[in-house]
């Protein structure tokens, strides 16, 4: 101790001739023993290559986590270890060598208490001249330090909070330089670093001049009147080339005084609000010009809509009038009545219904009307409104009233065919009945096949014609005032939309009326159409005896054998006569197969299940070609002589199995072993008890 307190400070040498007015011996003796800071000396060694511990005042003794008795007179290198060592070192030798005040940071950790230490060095000066030693002088600043750290994790955690808010977030000074921001407001000025908006302002951003002029004027603006403005809705040219809308909020920020000193901005992005506002007005535009009427109405049938035509047809033009509007006032009460309890309800549980209805106009006369209303819920399932679109088909009602009467006169037709047939099977029974049909079969396919085959050019005519008006539209695309009001009279395109449809309905109905004539019943029990519960083994057996000519030889061919193979069957539900034509055309296609075979045998076996029946027909005959067995069930397809088959017994069968009697039908064919159809038909249909 009274090496260090002789020695002389940077600022007091000891060797001036004029003594001081205060004794330093006493002064560094009462400053080393009354300080509340830690001190220590150390001797220098090697002028600062190691140093030694000489000396701790109380403070240090008392608050060294190291007993002081255990390190006094050690050198620093033998006290501490080789990294601590070099951290003292560096820092000692300094002062030494620069022969200056020397200042610097410790952390020390013990266990899991953590201190932080300011550490400050003060060279003594020995009469010599030469630095001898050193003495240390070490201020507790753990709370500080722990204040700054928990100020820096603030900021990082408020910076951390504004990044992850999804509005760009902005602060400036009063020459409206960026002094900060969040990273998505970053993102849309191109930059991936924050810091590098620091100190710039809007014209060294990507925004266009004039939006940076008036960002520029905004801010000068809210910050000299102190006022906030708030959803302030401006374009934006963003870093990636996107022309954006954005909604800013500006609030001036004040220092400790009061006085402004920059702003705070926040800006959302509304492009896709924009965009969608764009596109419902692009819709409301098509909804007001469409000639349909379109309504909206909520859950209780409160209108909120009404297009412009709706709005003629009915008389309305302002939005109370509509809003009064009730489904009582747009059409008859018993389609209303119709809508309420049928389509709404359907809609609501599928999302849509569709159908037709009829609405009333002003003037009290009914329109017919192809109807759609479409549900919308929200999440939950409720009903939000119901929209509509109702399209005036009085045109395609007047063409279906015509095709309508030419239908019934086929059908009339039909009928007193399908009368002389019965006629004729009772008269003649099944010998005649053949000459009948082809007769008959001849007489209607002519006119039905006249108006069948000119259908297809007259197709074809009305196609040119179509491409033709497109080739004139393409062409001459500014049409003159009269074909532009013709064209909106006529409306050709929903024209061009029906008129296949019109065509594809009269092309279905002539081609239903050679079907039902190809199809007329083979044999008796006509006027049974109602499901009967019958024994199959009968049917077989009457089939059998109307096909008893074919099986007896002639000059050129052996009899047919047939064999019977029955189980004991349950009394079955069908409809007799269909499962009788569907056994007369497997019977017949066999008796053709064994035209050329010898010892030509047919095999009928049935057998009975758990819920159903089956009945396998197999010959022996010459059997179908593989490459014909996928389309023998295709109607039209046939492997006979022209004039000896339609090619239509094998779908009509299969049809009258599968869809009229919920059951299957399939066969095996081998070319030149023969070929066997089994029909599986259910016990009891479906309804029937």
């Amino acid at each position: 101790m009274n090496e260090v307190i002789s020695a002389s400070s940077p600022s007091i040498d000891s060797t001036a001739s004029k003594p001081p007015l205060l004794d330093p011996g006493a002064f560094y003796h009462a400053l080393w023993t009354m300080s509340e800071h830690r001190m220590y000396a150390l001797e220098v060694i090697d002028d600062g290559a190691d140093f030694r511990f000489i000396a701790f005042n109380r403070a240090c003794a008392a608050q060294s986590p190291v007993p002081v008795e255990q390190i006094k007179g050690q050198r620093l290198s033998a006290a501490f270890s080789s990294d601590v060592f070099g951290l003292y070192q560096r820092h000692y030798s300094n002062c030494v060598r620069t022969r200056q005040v020397a200042s610097f940071e410790e952390k020390l950790a013990i266990g899991e208490h953590t201190t932080y230490w300011q550490l400050t060095v003060y060279p003594l000066l020995a009469p010599t001249g030469k630095i001898t030693q050193l003495v240390v002088s070490s201020t507790d600043i753990t709370q500080k330090k722990q204040a700054a750290l928990a100020l820096t994790e603030s900021r990082q955690l408020l910076q951390q909070v504004i990044n992850t808010v999804p509005a760009a977030i902005f602060w400036k000074d009063c020459d409206s330089r960026y002094l900060g921001c969040n990273q998505t407001f970053a993102n849309i000025a191109g930059k991936n670093d924050i810091e590098e908006l620091v100190g710039k302002n809007d014209y060294d951003l990507v925004w266009k001049k004039e939006e940076s002029d008036w960002f520029i004027e905004c801010d000068q603006r809210i910050m000299k009147a102190d006022q906030p403005e708030i959803d302030i809705v401006e374009p934006q040219l963003q870093a990636n080339g996107r022309q954006a809308w954005i909604k800013t909020s500006k609030i001036p920020l004040h220092d400790a005084s009061g006085k402004v000193n920059g702003l705070l901005g926040i800006v959302e992005d509304i492009t896709d609000r924009k965009e969608a506002e764009e596109t419902k007005n692009r819709l409301l535009a098509i909804l007001e010009a469409t000639p349909d009427v379109i309504s909206i109405t909520d859950a209780q049938g409160n209108h909120h809509y009404l297009n412009q035509a709706g709005q003629r047809i009915f008389a309305v033009n302002t939005p109370q009038q509509i809003a009064s509007l009730k489904l009582s006032d747009l059409m008859p009460s018993d389609v209303a009545d119709r809508l309420i309890t049928i389509a709404l309800p359907q809609a609501e549980r599928q999302g849509i219904w569709a159908g037709e209805s009829t609405i009333r106009d002003h003037r009290g006369i009914d329109i017919p009307v192809s109807h759609v209303i479409v549900c919308h819920q929200v999440k939950s399932g409720e009903v939000q409104h119901f929209s509509s679109i109702m399209r005036d088909i009085s045109d395609r009602k007047a063409n279906e009233t015509t095709l309508k009467a030419q239908s019934k006169e086929l059908s009339r037709a039909l009928q007193q065919i399908q009368r002389t047939q019965a006629q004729i099977i009772q008269a003649e029974k099944m010998s005649g009945l053949g000459q009948m049909v082809a007769g008959v079969a001849h007489e209607i396919n002519n006119p039905v096949n006249f108006i069948h085959a000119n259908l297809k050019p007259a197709t074809s005519y009305i196609q040119d014609l179509l491409e033709l008006i497109d080739l004139y539209h393409e062409t001459y695309p500014n049409a003159s005032p009269s074909i532009k009001e013709t064209l909106g009279t006529i409306e050709l395109d929903f024209i061009r939309e029906d008129l296949p449809k019109l065509l594809g309905s009269m092309s279905m109905g002539t081609q239903r009326i050679r079907e039902i004539v190809l199809s007329l019943r083979n044999f008796s029990r006509l006027d049974e159409s109602e499901v009967k519960t019958v024994n199959l083994h009968d049917g077989i057996d009457s089939t059998l005896v109307i096909l008893n000519h074919r099986f007896k030889s002639d000059n050129a061919h052996t009899q047919i054998q047939v064999v019977k193979q029955y189980g004991n069957l349950p009394l079955v539900d069908c409809y007799p006569s269909q499962i009788n034509q569907v056994l007369m055309n497997i019977l017949s296609n066999a008796i053709d197969a064994l035209e050329k075979v010898e010892d030509p045998t047919i095999t009928l076996i049935t057998e009975a299940q758990e819920n159903t029946v089956s009945i396998r027909i197999r010959d022996n005959g010459s059997g179908i070609p593989l490459a014909v067995q996928s389309q023998i069930l295709n109607p039209f397809f046939t492997t006979k002589e022209v004039g000896k088959g339609t090619g239509m017994g094998m779908p009509i069968s299969y049809q009258i199995i599968t869809e009229k009697h919920n059951g299957q039908m399939n066969f095996t064919s081998e070319e030149g072993k023969g070929t066997e159809f089994c029909l599986s038909l259910p016990i009891h249909q479906p309804g029937n008890t």
